[in-house]
């Protein structure tokens, strides 16, 4: 059969389809994978596709974790009850699933590790790979070398290591492209004075020159004895790395004046005898905002970055006023019973609810105040009046 000069050719079109069939596609974004795949495994919305409706704050998040993103570090300071830990646990499943390597997952101790896995991450796994009919995670294989285990769960292209932050060894030997540092504010110096994240970074080594790791931390607060910078021993770590991020905050727009503003306790009205009549009042105009008008403006919030520099990374502030699994009643709610005596007290509110360190309130004078106290007596001298002498020694435990 003849076939004429302007015919592309049986050839020609073989090569084309093969062509465009492996040609490599870029890995989709996070935020786009997240709801093709994520079956929610607890809460009121169990057994449903993830959705970013419910959670409109964690786009943006999920957005710098996207694989071609180019920062190396995300930072969330977080309240409880936000979403952000099962985001975590699915950015895993999307490395394995996406761009495979080696990802390292990291908690504050084994009994973490454990209730997570249990819980969160196995649960996680099967419903994921069940709704997609993929078997992407290999299953745990008796007296075999090849399958997942609890604290390592295998795919091709490399592995997804649960690791005890707490302990040194956990921490070493392992090359990751990959890293999560879940409560990293509950990580604790090793005994050998060691330092878990300094451990931890160590196992990126061999990407940071061509920049081609990443790292999601993110932690609730803890007590916070260090200075504000965050430059001293004694200071919250997840605080530490969001003051040093650009510390983007959810802005809502008042339903009244349209003015965007931060919810914060300072703008919460709370009231003790009625909590489901506690309110939030706009700083711009005074308008009182109801939990609908709360809804309605999260759902419509935006991230807005307070610090800008080329040395900060990205770094989120999530707490219960922007959470929708949260209301003006339960946010009411918890303040009260973490005031009650065995509650938590400033430590449960400012951590769990405000999503902010705890500071230390001691019953020391500051020492300004000692030192106006000071009286103008001699050194190596006993004044005539003294009626009560009282000495002491460092003897160095030699005494």
């Amino acid at each position: 059969m003849h076939v004429g000069p302007g015919h592309p050719g049986a050839l020609r079109l073989a090569g084309v389809a093969l062509a465009e069939a492996i040609r490599p596609r870029p890995p989709a974004r996070f935020r786009d994978w997240l709801p093709d795949n994520i079956v929610l495994v607890d809460g009121p919305k169990k057994g449903e596709l993830w959705a970013l409706e419910d959670a409109p704050y964690l786009g943006e998040i999920a957005d710098c974790l996207s694989l071609e993103h180019p920062c190396n570090l995300v930072t969330v300071r977080k309240s409880q009850q936000t979403g952000v830990s099962i985001l975590a646990l699915a950015w895993s499943l999307y490395i394995a699933d996406t761009a495979p390597d080696n990802t390292i997952y990291g908690l504050p101790s084994i009994d973490f590790l454990q209730d997570m896995n249990s819980q969160k991450l196995q649960p996680l796994i099967e419903a994921w790979q069940a709704k997609t009919g993929k078997q992407v995670i290999f299953p745990a294989v008796s007296r075999s070398g090849s399958g997942s285990t609890i604290y390592e769960k295998r795919f091709a292209g490399g592995s997804l290591m649960l690791a005890n932050a707490n302990v040194a060894t956990d921490l070493s030997g392992k090359t990751t492209r990959y890293g999560v540092k879940d409560e990293v504010s509950k990580w604790q110096t090793h005994v050998s004075g060691d330092d878990p994240e300094t451990l931890f970074f160590g196992r990126f080594t061999a990407f940071r020159r061509t920049k081609a790791f990443k790292i999601f931390e993110l932690s609730t607060p803890e007590i916070d004895t260090g200075d504000e910078l965050g430059d001293l021993p004694g200071h919250c770590r997840i605080d530490r790395s969001f003051k040093r991020s650009d510390q983007r905050f959810w802005n809502i727009a008042c339903v009244e004046c349209g003015e965007e503003f931060v919810q914060a306790h300072e703008g919460f009205h709370l009231d003790r005898l009625h909590p489901h009549k506690s309110f939030y009042v706009c700083p711009h105009c005074g308008h009182i905002i109801s939990e609908t008008e709360r809804v309605i403006g999260v759902r419509n919030g935006r991230y807005i970055a307070t610090l800008t520099g080329p040395d900060r990374h990205p770094g989120f502030h999530v707490d219960a006023f922007i959470s929708l699994m949260m209301s003006y009643e339960a946010i009411a709610e918890d303040i009260l019973n973490h005031s009650k005596p065995g509650g938590l007290g400033d430590k449960g509110i400012f951590n769990l609810v405000y999503g902010l360190p705890a500071k230390v309130k001691g019953n020391a004078p500051e020492y300004e105040r000692l030192m106006e106290r000071r009286e103008p007596f001699a050194e190596m001298e006993i004044p005539a009046e003294g009626l009560i002498l009282v000495a002491g020694a460092d003897v160095q435990h030699n005494g």
